[in-house]
């Protein structure tokens, strides 16, 4: 029974593990894809932007984001801030850079969401919050809060992922539950990111548990 259960763990952990790496190489894709495809580009801001002005707010908001959520894990390592803490420090700040570029980039394209006032509140919120977690993440360990750090630095990335888990809720909204894309991307401008928040939250409570 045990050799069983010891053999389902090892199967969930591995599915997860592709599944995370799946979704984080779907996610680059997808955003690279506004970048250099024009023609995605304006699938997705349409008349909103039908010149293509602000794309190098997109692109202020699109790099960036994908600098800090390759880097991300990187900062969460035990091994790394012990054992190369120079390497942590270093990446610490282009993680802090690269997230309030994005999240300017983010600002500064949210009044053209699609979807309107509701959606634009929705990811607009979501970058205010993450700018916030990550400056205080900083603030904390300057005043030498080591677990008061690492605690927002958790939340931080937790938004981070909020690329992922958007496009991820995309595609079981409209493909699975069949969904219009217009009705999906409402809910996600929302559900992309608070529900992040709450898993870390939990997440942070459980592993301070088990260290105790």
């Amino acid at each position: 029974m045990q050799l069983i259960l010891y053999i389902l763990r090892r199967l969930a952990i591995t599915a997860g593990v592709v599944f995370i790496v799946l979704s984080f190489a779907g996610t680059l894709g997808i955003s690279l894809r506004y970048l250099f495809d024009r023609n995605s580009y304006f699938e997705f801001f349409g008349d909103r932007d039908s010149s293509a002005e602000r794309l190098w707010l997109v692109i202020l908001h699109i790099l960036p984001a994908i600098i800090a959520l390759l880097i991300g894990p990187l900062q969460l390592s035990a091994n790394i801030r012990k054992f190369v803490p120079r390497l942590h420090r270093i990446t610490g700040r282009v993680y802090l850079c690269s997230v309030l570029a994005s999240a300017c980039g983010a600002l500064a394209i949210t009044p053209y969401s699609l979807g309107g006032t509701r959606n634009a509140m929705g990811f607009g919120l979501l970058a205010i919050v993450w700018t916030a977690t990550t400056v205080k993440a900083v603030w904390r360990i300057r005043n030498g809060h080591i677990s008061k750090h690492r605690f927002w630095m958790i939340m931080s990335y937790a938004l981070t992922l909020a690329g992922i888990t958007l496009r991820v809720q995309l595609g079981v909204f409209t493909g699975l539950i069949g969904m219009s894309f217009s009705h999906a991307y409402s809910i996600t401008a929302w559900s992309s990111w608070i529900p992040n928040l709450v898993i870390a939250g939990i997440w942070i409570r459980y592993g301070t548990r088990r260290q105790e």
